[in-house]
């Protein structure tokens, strides 16, 4: 609980009361826990000077938790999460019934949701961010998400040693590309880490910066809210493009990844996979004879090849420089602004097929 920033730390005590009386009205489920267990509950009465929470459904942990001390409890709201600590609970009755007894904690965290609409960063081209440490190190990270409150950095270095929690920078650099270059206040609220899984199946840790906002002025918070406006657009726009798979593509899909063999190495990487938020689609043509057995003749008069199309202007311009040679389709060379992506295509095909030596790979954009 001590992760949170001091704003949202309430210790007046009739601010905490009315946080309290809210979970009761709203009957707010409470998840009781401490260092041998934990169990679900809800708050049955509040006032200035004691708090009444629910007994749980089982016996043993109503008894375990009266032998508890330093008791956490956390509420999810709509609109905030809610978390405080009690030294002890006592039992005893309520409307006739056994209930928990208690004081009112001196304070609670009352953590509140976003008040402003964040929309992620593109990837590409990738929004740089420049500021200045106390000690006149230059700070740089890429953007990773904005509001009109606040904004989120990724790190591609290891975090330095001076930054901390609670820092101020002035004039920080948000080069947006197209879109220009703003000056803005910032503090940095909290450091946490991003963790992804890379196609390796290897976990990838990046530091994460949260900043806030401070004193931005009408004309960059009309500029921030249209760049807001404009990438949320663009973001629709690609998931509707992405969308438009018709009937018998998705069939023919489904067709392709339930073919032996392969079907499973498809399934783990996706030949169809959602990249630059785009969809891919590769189409196996005339490769039949790389899954079923079939006749020496039928194999002699067929013309193997694989036909791959890129859909959505994601994989362009790409061609095959030397035929495919046995083991298959490891050896192609790939060239174009993408070619790393389909390379990788074709290595995992390449491991799972044995083409003939004659066998070529076309591109059509």
């Amino acid at each position: 609980m001590s992760n949170y920033n001091e704003q949202f730390l309430k210790q007046n005590p009739l601010a905490v009361l009315g946080v309290l009386r809210d979970l009761k009205s709203q009957q707010v489920p409470l998840r009781i826990s401490w260092s041998g267990g934990q169990f679900i509950s809800k708050v049955l009465a509040v006032s200035p000077n004691e708090l009444v929470m629910d007994f749980g459904s089982q016996e043993y942990e109503n008894q375990a938790v009266q032998r508890a001390s330093q008791i956490s409890i956390i509420a999810e709201t709509q609109g905030a999460k809610v978390e405080f600590t009690l030294p002890q609970l006592k039992k005893g009755e309520y409307q006739q019934l056994p209930a928990f007894i208690s004081s009112l904690p001196p304070s609670l965290w009352f953590v509140q949701r976003r008040e402003y609409f964040r929309i992620g960063a593109p990837l590409h081209p990738p929004y740089r961010c420049t500021a200045k440490m106390p000690d006149n190190s230059t700070l740089c990270f890429r953007l990773f998400d904005l509001s009109l409150g606040g904004m989120g950095g990724l790190l591609e270095t290891a975090k330095p040693e001076g930054l901390v929690e609670g820092i101020r920078f002035a004039q920080v650099e948000l080069n947006m590309e197209q879109w220009g270059v703003y000056h803005v206040d910032a503090q940095l609220i909290s450091i946490s880490e991003r963790k992804v899984i890379d196609s390796k199946n290897e976990t990838i840790t990046t530091p994460r910066l949260s900043f806030r906002f401070l004193n931005v002025g009408p004309a960059v918070e009309r500029n921030l809210q249209r760049i807001i406006f404009s990438l949320e657009r663009e973001a629709r726009e690609k998931v509707e493009q992405s969308a438009r798979l018709t009937s018998p593509e998705l069939h023919y899909i489904q067709r392709l990844l339930k073919l032996p063999d392969i079907a499973r190495s498809l399934r783990r990487r996706m030949i169809v996979r959602n990249m630059f938020n785009k969809f891919i689609r590769a189409e196996i043509v005339d490769l039949i004879d790389g899954f079923l057995p079939v006749g020496r003749e039928r194999s002699q008069q067929c013309s193997r090849s694989v036909s791959v199309r890129y859909y959505q202007c994601i994989l362009h311009h790409l061609w095959i420089l030397n035929p495919c040679q046995r083991p298959g389709l490891q050896n192609a060379q790939v060239c174009g602004p993408h070619g790393d992506i389909a390379f990788g295509v074709f290595q995992l095909a390449g491991r799972r097929l044995s083409a003939p030596s004659h066998a070529t790979i076309n591109i059509a954009a």
